[in-house]
């Protein structure tokens, strides 16, 4: 079973790559409305997205918890198709 194209592939309930990237974009403007120091989102060498919150670098899943909670976060994170996650099985 050969991984879906990025450009192809959409979330199990139909959210598209650019609504995640909106609801990110939407968590972070959440978050500096409740943290003091909010950095700049940066990709880490190993491909993971990741943000300073008040020095604690958080990933998107961790930015989705700290906006909605865990449950929610799970369904988008989970969903998400990410470089990583596509490779899994894929030999």
């Amino acid at each position: 079973m050969s991984s879906p194209s990025f450009q192809s592939y959409t979330l199990w309930e139909g959210l598209a790559r650019d609504e995640y990237e909106r609801l990110y974009i939407e968590a972070l403007n959440v978050l500096r409305g409740k943290v003091l120091n909010l950095g700049q989102p940066e990709t880490a060498p190993d491909g993971i997205r990741i943000v300073s919150v008040n020095g604690m670098l958080c990933d998107d899943d961790l930015v989705f918890r700290l906006v909605w909670g865990k449950t929610t976060a799970q369904v988008l994170v989970d969903g998400e198709w990410t470089p990583l996650r596509g490779l899994i099985g894929c030999c």
